[in-house]
């Protein structure tokens, strides 16, 4: 952690040891945010948190206000809820790159599906006008002629491949940029969720991949744990401040 961000969290976390921890516990998830390009390089999580409570209409509370025991407990519980919010943002954004992914998968596997289908129609439909209304034997006479000369067999299959390979990759970033034009419309401060999305379309990465880039399960784990502390803080808050 660099000098500004350690200054960062001390003042956020004050002198209390369990928020400092909850803080370390934060800035820890920045390094997988960062990888999957949810964050900006030297962005952090921690700079986008406040302290600021939310609104009460307790009169007990407001009677309070002036003391410096209140003015701390508020600090706390705004800190403590920011960062239950930030939690949410997180798993909320990495959750909308993984839906983005399999539609992304699913709209260039649709679009494959069609075109095979239209190139297969028009093929059978051009043998079946040479055979008469008979395509098959049309087919068949075809497919003869080809195996009986292996290379313009070869030559017509790196063709094929040539030509599926371009048009593939070519329907990999029209629809992932469609999607990332959608994306961009529902992105909360501070996640760029298209630039994630996009991180995954790369030409070497697989449409098939499970998982986004940069995200693994030790990062789910973490944030798992860390939500059970911030639930444990907020539901004992006595048990928090006594440690």
């Amino acid at each position: 952690m660099n000098t500004q961000l350690e200054t960062l969290q001390a003042e956020l976390a004050g002198n209390e040891p369990q928020l400092q921890a909850l803080l370390q516990s934060l800035h820890q998830l920045d390094r997988y945010a960062r990888r999957m390009q949810l964050l900006e390089h030297e962005d952090s999580m921690l700079a986008h948190l406040t302290t600021e409570a939310p609104q009460s209409n307790d009169k007990a509370v407001q009677a309070d206000e002036g003391s410096t025991q209140a003015e701390d407990d508020s600090s706390r519980l705004g800190l403590m809820t920011s960062l239950a919010e930030m939690i949410d943002k997180l798993e909320q954004h990495v959750g909308m790159v993984m839906q983005a992914m399999n539609r992304w998968c699913l709209s260039v596997l649709g679009w494959e599906l069609g075109i095979l289908a239209i190139l297969a129609g028009l093929v059978t439909g051009v043998a079946a006008m040479m055979g008469d209304g008979q395509p098959l034997p049309v087919l068949q006479a075809w497919w003869a002629e080809l195996i009986s000369r292996p290379l313009s067999l070869t030559v017509y299959s790196v063709l094929l491949f040539t030509i599926a390979a371009i048009v593939h990759f070519k329907l990999r970033k029209i629809v992932a940029g469609r999607i990332a034009n959608k994306l961009q419309q529902v992105e909360l401060e501070p996640f760029d969720t298209s630039r994630a999305f996009l991180r995954n379309t790369r030409i070497w990465h697989s449409i098939y991949r499970p998982q986004p880039v940069g995200w693994a399960n030790r990062a789910q784990k973490q944030v798992s744990e860390l939500r059970k502390q911030l639930t444990d803080k907020l539901a004992h808050p006595q048990d928090s401040q006594a440690a």
